[in-house]
């Protein structure tokens, strides 16, 4: 894995929108809101307008899409790539994508999550290059920014590694009225990691790979599946998975862990962490803990479960393709970055 630098002082931020622009509220005051606060802290940006438009599905047409990414990662002035938005049909870029390209010129860093797993995903496996899997531009944009923002920022400039777990989450949303695009988050429920065996205390360390199964899932089988070359190559360290779910609800989780497990993905795997799932609703009376003890059980390895990571906010940034370090004990965690 090659090395990427994190942000310094007035560095330039590439600002792209791989999947989904940000033309509907709160998404357009946020990014708007972000821009004017990342300028003000030193750093210089640049994006198209692409970042401000959709046309259904999408942001502009597949390949100008996957050329932006290109273009910001060739700039030698372009030291960080951050996306804008999640969305639904991010896949269709990977074709366009020169991984080749990617794989033997200067590594930055690419941030985002959601469908930018894509990219988090695809970067380490297929081109050497680690990515981060953590909040999208806009989250920046809130009028003060909470706790996790201010933790993510200092992450993403080396002053917050460890990151920690968070005390409260948030479930829904409370930004989408007029007049409150630019609130930040209210979280209220209490916040407890928890292990599938029910340990209490629990250390693993790995390599870090993973994303959001929504679009993994997608990926197992095709041309941009290196994942068992990737698994191969850092044996001697072994895989620690990270997973969290958008849209999928617990029983096509449950198939989407089954698939992976038989597609390979969990040969030498040291360990399981498991973001807070968007949906996690009993079906046919069965429920969420009990499907993933019927998934997982048998790998004997540790899962660690509703941790701070994807859709459920706040989440914690993860290094995708790094040497990472994962303590847990009675409930709350931290997450160090060793090496890529």
């Amino acid at each position: 894995m090659r090395s990427a630098n994190f942000l310094k002082p007035n560095a330039t931020i590439g600002l792209i929108a791989p999947s989904f622009g940000c033309q509907d509220e709160p998404y357009k005051s946020r990014l708007d809101q972000a821009i004017k606060t990342f300028e003000g802290l030193g750093y210089k940006l640049k994006y198209s307008d692409s970042i401000f438009i959709n046309h259904g599905l999408e942001s502009v047409p597949a390949k100008m899409r996957a050329n932006e990414f290109m273009q910001m990662w060739l700039d030698d002035e372009v030291d960080f790539i951050f996306s804008v938005a999640g969305g639904e049909v991010m896949l269709e870029i990977l074709p366009y994508i020169d991984f080749d390209k990617l794989k033997n010129t200067p590594s930055k860093f690419f941030m985002g999550f959601s469908d930018n797993t894509n990219l988090t995903f695809t970067l380490p496996t297929l081109a050497g290059a680690p990515a981060l899997y953590g909040p999208n531009f806009p989250s920046f944009g809130s009028s003060s920014w909470e706790e996790y923002i201010i933790q993510t920022h200092d992450f993403l400039t080396g002053k917050a590694n460890p990151q920690h777990s968070f005390e409260y989450y948030q479930e829904g949303k409370n930004n989408t009225e007029e007049g409150h695009y630019l609130d930040p988050l209210n979280p209220t429920i209490p916040s407890s990691w928890k292990s599938l065996d029910e340990r209490r205390t629990c250390f693993l360390e790995g390599r870090f790979i993973g994303g959001c199964l929504d679009v993994i899932m997608n990926i197992i089988g095709s041309r941009f599946d290196n994942v068992k070359d990737f698994i191969n190559k850092h044996e001697d360290e072994g895989i620690i998975w990270f997973l969290e779910a958008c849209d999928l609800n617990i029983l096509s989780q449950y198939r989407a862990l089954l698939q992976l497990k038989e597609g390979g993905y969990f040969k030498n795997c040291k360990g399981i962490v498991l973001g807070r799932p968007l949906i996690r609703e009993p079906l046919y009376d069965t429920e969420y803990e009990f499907l993933l003890k019927k998934a997982l059980n048998d790998l004997g390895v540790p899962v660690i479960y509703d941790i701070d990571i994807g859709h459920v906010p706040p989440s914690l940034t993860v290094v995708s393709g790094s040497y990472s370090r994962l303590e847990y004990r009675d409930g709350k965690g931290t997450i160090e970055f060793l090496h890529f």
